[in-house]
Parts: structure tokens; C-alpha cells; sequence
């Protein structure tokens, strides 16, 4: 894809991504999260990937007087290879805002965009399907906190047991010992033991997922910053452009005429 020029764009709302320019966001077959070569779940559904193509060209595009007003989440994403990257890339007056022109306020979106009254439904992103993936997706996260509370619970049940038993058999003196002992040393043997390790070891990794994932959750809908912008090279933000891609320099105030 090469000598491509975007302009005079106006995009009002967008509920994803007002500009998309990488590999294609798809689905081609029953699984709609799966990455052909990047997944329509990416990036809110969690373990989903979009990756740029290696065998895909892009070079010398420019996108001029686009204007995105009020988007539901991030202005977008710039992907590609980074064995292969984008090749000169200009956003010219490309402007982000919250708010929306007030002559459009009270015009009726259906009349200004025809295409708002003609559903698209593709059947490998049918809702059903959509929703049978993140419930499934939620019973396996609470599968996996049951498990680490259950090994928890046992763990201490056992311990705890296994404590009762050693002490009912031991003689006064040395019964008195061990509690002083175990006073001093805070159950260090419970502690230590391989089960709790692996118990601690898995609710750090659950709980690193969550936070990855809310991470995730938050720069999807920053307007403020694109949420991915890789694989470019020489990529230039001229004019009013706001915000600026990350990985684009930053020449705004001039102009590419």
C-alpha cells in the first residue's frame, strides 16, 4: 500500500478506533478472537494479540484535514512489522477533540450518515459468540481464584492439623518448648513449605494479569494518546495534529503544502 492521501475526513463518536492503520482487525473463522492476523478481541479481551505482517508495505501515506470529534476510547492504532515498517507517514491537521462542533449537535445522525441505516452483521462476530468467549474466559479466572483459595484453605487445614497431633504427643516440658519456639519463629515452617510457595507464586501471577489487563483497559480509552504506534519510520505530525502519535516527530505548527 503506497502514495495513499486521506483527506477532508470528519468522524463523529467513534466506538473503537477512529484511525486504523496495520494489519487487518479480523475474523475467518468460528473463533472471533482469534488473531487472522490480529484478533477483532484485542485488545480488551485478555491473551488476544494483533502483530504487524512482515510481508505487508507501507509507504508514503499521508492523512490530512481529519478531524475525530468526542471518540469512546483511544484515537487509534499505527502497527506494523518492525522488520518492515511503515515508511513516511504524515498526519497533517489530524485533530482529536472531546467535544463536538456546535452545528452538529442536534443534527440527527441517521440523515447525515446514510450508512447508519444499514446494519452490518458478519456472522463470525455474531454477539452470541462474542459473549460465549469473555463468560467463558471469566468462569476460567474464577476457576483459577477457586483453586488457589482451595489449595490455600487446605494448606492451613493440614498445617494446622499436622501441628495438633505433634503437640498431643509430645511431654508437658517439651509441648511448653515448642510453643515458645513456634512463638519465636512466627510458623516459619509453614512458610516454607513448597505448597505455599506455589500458592503465593500463582496468586502473584493472577494478580499480575488483573493488573496487566486494567492497564490495558485504561489506554483503550485514553483520547489523549494513541494506543499503539509501532513500526513506523519516519513518521511526521504537521499542523494543528493533536494529539501526536508516540512515535511520530513532532513538526506541528508547519504544514506539508
Amino acid at each position: 500500500v503506497e502514495n495513499i492521501l486521506f483527506e477532508n475526513i470528519t468522524i463523529f463518536e467513534p466506538q473503537q478506533w477512529g484511525i486504523w492503520i496495520g494489519p487487518a482487525q479480523q475474523s475467518i473463522n468460528g473463533n472471533p478472537c482469534k488473531a487472522n492476523p490480529c484478533s477483532l478481541c484485542w485488545p480488551t479481551v485478555p491473551f488476544t494479540t494483533c502483530k504487524g505482517i512482515q510481508e505487508s508495505k507501507y509507504r508514503n501515506i499521508t492523512l490530512r484535514d481529519i478531524y475525530i470529534y468526542h471518540p469512546l476510547g483511544s484515537p487509534g492504532v499505527i502497527l506494523a512489522d518492525e522488520s518492515n515498517p511503515i515508511e513516511n507517514i504524515t498526519f497533517d491537521n489530524v485533530v482529536v477533540s472531546n467535544d463536538i462542533p456546535s452545528q452538529f449537535k442536534n443534527v440527527e445522525r441517521s440523515k447525515m450518515f446514510a450508512g447508519l441505516n444499514e446494519p452490518i452483521q458478519d456472522s463470525y462476530t455474531h454477539p452470541v459468540k462474542v459473549w460465549l468467549y469473555v463468560i467463558g474466559f471469566c468462569i476460567l479466572i474464577v476457576g483459577l481464584v477457586w483453586l488457589v483459595g482451595f489449595a490455600f484453605i487446605s494448606i492451613v487445614r493440614r498445617t494446622s492439623r499436622s501441628g495438633e497431633s505433634a503437640v498431643s504427643q509430645e511431654p508437658l516440658l517439651q509441648q511448653r518448648e515448642a510453643n515458645m519456639a513456634a512463638g519465636a519463629g512466627g510458623g516459619g515452617s509453614f512458610f516454607a513449605s513448597k505448597k505455599m510457595i506455589a500458592v503465593i507464586v500463582a496468586s502473584v501471577v493472577v494478580a499480575a494479569v488483573v493488573q496487566k489487563e486494567m492497564k490495558i483497559s485504561e489506554e483503550t480509552y485514553n483520547v489523549q494518546n494513541y494506543f499503539s504506534c509501532e513500526g513506523v519510520m519516519n513518521g511526521v505530525a504537521t499542523g494543528n495534529t493533536w494529539p501526536v502519535p508516540s512515535c511520530f516527530a513532532d513538526e506541528t505548527g508547519q504544514s506539508t503544502e
